[in-house]
């Protein structure tokens, strides 16, 4: 069974190979933001 710590890694290494893989869409998003956010 994993640790909260190993869960909270695992899930930060997913979201970053998300965030390199598909880098196109952060235009888009960003300007979705409020201005504070970005």
């Amino acid at each position: 069974m994993l640790t909260t710590d190993k869960k909270i890694q695992n899930a930060y290494k997913y979201c970053m190979a998300i965030a390199q893989n598909h880098y196109e869409n952060f235009p888009v998003a960003s300007k979705l933001l409020n201005k504070q956010l970005r």
